[in-house]
């Protein structure tokens, strides 16, 4: 049984654009704690969100790995000492939960 906030993540994904996975993902991992990720992976994640670009993401979601195709990263924010993407379609990702991004170059 899905918890009220992954029911209204679910409900949120069927019903917005299908651009990104939907944010329960991330709801499920929330309860560990930030990892700080690298400079210089921070940097290219603002350098991609600064320019536009359609990225692949390989997101960690506690036990499984999930592919994001096509993702238009739009912002980098942070909230509670946490640092989260934010793509085109308003979805969001902790960054410590990305294990392989690429830049499809589009």
């Amino acid at each position: 049984m899905l918890s009220d906030e992954e029911q209204a993540a679910f409900f949120f994904a069927l019903t917005a654009p299908f651009c990104c996975l939907p944010c329960f993902i991330c709801i499920k991992m929330a309860d560990k704690p930030y990892l700080p990720i690298a400079c210089n992976l921070y940097d290219r994640l603002t350098d991609l969100a600064t320019h536009g670009h359609k990225v692949s993401l390989v997101v960690r979601t506690g036990t499984d790995e999930v592919s994001w195709n096509d993702v238009i990263i739009t912002d980098i924010v942070t909230r509670n000492k946490e640092e989260f993407l934010v793509t085109a379609c308003g979805r969001e990702c902790r960054l410590d939960h990305i294990i392989q991004l690429a830049d499809t170059g589009q």
